[in-house]
């Protein structure tokens, strides 16, 4: 699938959801990273990278990327929900 669209962020992030309903947490977050990558702006594959590092330990990484993923968040309720997930890691 990626290889037909390996710049398509969209391709990458749908390969990591089914990755991830297959429990292959690690592929799953390589997808994800690239879908970042692709289109760095796009909050929603930076949250879904986060929950992925989370997943795999990764925990001081997943912290990193939940604090840069603020201030892409365009919506104030949407923030302040993920800053109250930080609090609680």
């Amino acid at each position: 699938m990626t290889e037909a669209n390996p710049d398509r962020a969209e391709m990458h992030a749908e390969l990591a959801q089914s990755l991830l309903g297959m429990g292959m947490l690690d592929e799953a977050l390589k997808a994800v990273t690239q879908a970042c990558e692709l289109a760095p702006q796009q909050y929603r594959y930076q949250l879904a990278r986060a929950d992925l590092l989370l997943r795999t330990s990764r925990i001081d990484e997943a912290l990193k990327v939940r604090r840069a993923l603020i201030d892409l968040i365009p919506n104030p309720q949407q923030q302040r929900r993920a800053i109250d997930t930080l609090d609680r890691k």
